[in-house]
């Protein structure tokens, strides 16, 4: 990547901004939306000052969204005490009149508020009021203050990427050079992953992060210890207060990461087949993923070639959540005591 396609915090905001454009938010009581006869929500908007009402255009909600819906009229029919969810196969099967009806009648038996997140013409998540929306464009500003304020060299990965529900943006903050190059273990660097989640599908957090530079594997930590995370609950403003000193506490952890990473290319794991195979069923991977594993050990059958086999297969996934997914695997892979290892070869000879 040449210095005219670095990919900065500023591009990265730049295109948040514009996504918000996109973007708005309604909060109601939760019988106050409608679901019209094409089973789209009509939102509840506040009349005016001379009583006038914005005309709002109905949502369709996503599949993410209807499984929001489903989830929080459950207690409708169940009781408050049951957290089941209404049957989704039954209602999407429906004709959209008849789910209409049938939700529209839910709707006036709950006494929540709802918070519904659009995009254009769709509700792209259906939200309890007291979710706190910590935007993905309030994180970005904030990474950009701190990436302008700062002399310190560092660079964005290039799969770093912000879309309208979620941002994946990991820094590197500082280069190491090991001094051994073989088996590409020359050259790393360490830094912070930050995550987000605009519709309820993710944890905000600021996470350790490792890349190995022969070929961009990132490794994510997220075992609820060495990082910070926030639920989208309370203060919008002290969250983003803490955003800003969570970076740097971040890192120390990252550094003591890549020495764990170092010491784990020495570490034989044996029925090395067998536990990729564990693995495999345990995560629900299919036997593509399986294939790239193997790829990505490049011949290892040490604990660092598993990391390297899980975190490769993030390079052949387009859906940035999921590639981050793949990358934290690898984390937790990497801190596994070996029970999970043992435990992975008992599955996979089960399964023979």
């Amino acid at each position: 990547m040449n210095a005219l396609d670095t990919l900065t915090v500023q591009n990265l905001l730049d295109q948040s901004q514009d996504q918000d454009t996109h973007k708005a938010d309604f909060t109601s009581p939760a019988r106050s939306f409608q679901f019209d006869q094409s089973s789209r929500i009509i939102p509840q908007v506040e009349a005016g000052l001379f009583g006038q009402t914005a005309s709002v255009s109905s949502l369709a909600p996503t599949p993410w969204a209807w499984s929001q819906i489903f989830s929080k009229l459950g207690p409708t029919v169940y009781g408050k005490d049951k957290n089941k969810s209404l049957p989704s196969d039954y209602l999407l099967a429906l004709r959209p009149e008849q789910r209409a009806e049938l939700l529209n009648d839910h709707l006036q038996h709950t006494d929540t508020n709802w918070l519904v997140r659009s995009y254009d013409d769709t509700a792209r998540a259906v939200l309890s009021d007291r979710y706190t929306a910590i935007n993905n464009s309030d994180l970005l500003d904030i990474l950009n203050q701190i990436s302008n304020g700062t002399q310190q060299p560092h660079h964005l990965t290039r799969n770093s990427s912000v879309t309208p529900d979620s941002l994946n943006v990991r820094i590197i903050w500082k280069n190491i050079d090991t001094g051994d190059d073989s088996h590409g273990n020359g050259s790393w660097g360490i830094g912070t992953y930050v995550r987000n989640g605009e519709t309820g599908n993710r944890k905000g957090g600021i996470l350790p992060l490792v890349q190995r530079h022969s070929c961009q594997n990132s490794i994510i930590i997220d075992n609820g210890k060495s990082g910070y995370e926030f639920l989208h609950l309370g203060s919008l403003s002290s969250k983003l207060t803490l955003v800003k000193a969570a970076i740097s506490d971040v890192l120390p952890f990252a550094a003591h990461l890549l020495d764990k990473l170092i010491k784990a290319d020495g570490e034989k794991i044996p029925d090395f087949t067998d536990v990729i195979s564990g693995l495999c069923k345990q995560y629900n991977w299919d036997e593509d993923v399986k294939l790239k594993i193997a790829t990505g050990t490049e011949g290892r059958d040490t604990r660092a070639g598993l990391v390297n086999g899980v975190t490769y297969v993030a390079n052949f996934i387009e859906d940035p959540d999921r590639k981050a997914d793949f990358q934290i695997a690898g984390g937790a892979i990497l801190l596994a005591p070996d029970s999970v290892f043992h435990t992975a070869v008992r599955i996979a000879r089960e399964a023979r």
